[in-house]
């Protein structure tokens, strides 16, 4: 129909393909905001009430009839860069943020002794997509701070994810100490200036610790400006975690 009105040249066919287009648009996937009540405490045990956000892009025509993987993604704000990736592999993109905690920033460090606020946020996330959505899996990354939280996430509920991943950051190695195993992966650049890349080799080596590793895989990308190491870590004899391709 569109190319019929194309060939046509006729005046009357440009608002209708506008109207057409503008269709399709209304009509494709987009990030669906949430907002909830969380009852958490803060670092001293006094209860908290917090209105929370998070996002849920579900990519058109992902069935509903059997459970799909979820990936959050805790930079604080929206995040479409996975949008495509999810369109191919049909999951479900999950954008955190820590927008209405107490601290105007990722709540990352030992909870103990911080709070639990922004772990329970995430918990609540989880639990949440999971009925709205019908997901499964759950996995998490983030980038520099997202990073962060995403690896304090992965020491205190590794039961709730099936892998974790860091980008450019690394984690406090006597705040955030891994209870469990569970498969992770963190990017770095050997060259970074902002952060340390030995501190994120020994976030590694924190994790390859108590992931009954000999050795963490090691895999250098190059190009003519960059080089970076990519660095994970798995429990021993376990099969990798699910691969986006």
């Amino acid at each position: 129909m569109v190319h019929r009105i194309l060939s046509r040249g006729t005046r009357a066919g440009v608002p209708i393909l506008c109207l057409l287009a503008s269709a399709s648009l209304a009509a494709a996937a987009t990030d669906v905001r949430v907002d909830f009540t969380l009852n958490t405490a803060d670092a001293y045990g006094a209860p908290l009430t917090q209105t929370r956000t998070y996002w849920v892009y579900r990519p058109d025509n992902l069935s509903r009839n059997a459970p799909v993987p979820m990936i959050l993604v805790m930079d604080g704000s929206v995040s479409a860069f996975l949008h495509r990736k999810a369109d191919q592999e049909g999951f479900v993109v999950v954008s955190c943020t820590y927008s209405g905690n107490s601290s105007g920033g990722w709540i990352n460090d030992n909870p103990r002794i911080v709070g639990y606020e922004d772990f329970d946020y995430t918990d609540e996330v989880i639990r949440r997509v999971r009925a709205s959505d019908n997901t499964s899996d759950a996995f998490m990354v983030g980038f520099s701070a997202g990073g962060h939280m995403s690896l304090a996430y992965a020491c205190e509920r590794p039961s709730m994810l099936k892998a974790a991943a860091s980008v450019d950051e690394f984690m406090g190695l006597t705040t955030n100490i891994p209870s469990a195993p569970l498969p992770v992966i963190l990017m770095e650049g050997t060259a970074d200036s902002a952060v340390s890349y030995t501190m994120v080799k020994d976030t590694v080596d924190a994790w390859r610790a108590i992931d009954g590793l000999i050795d963490a895989s090691r895999s250098p990308l190059t190009n003519r400006r960059r080089s970076c190491q990519v660095k994970s870590a798995r429990p021993h004899g376990a099969a990798p975690p699910e691969r986006l391709k």
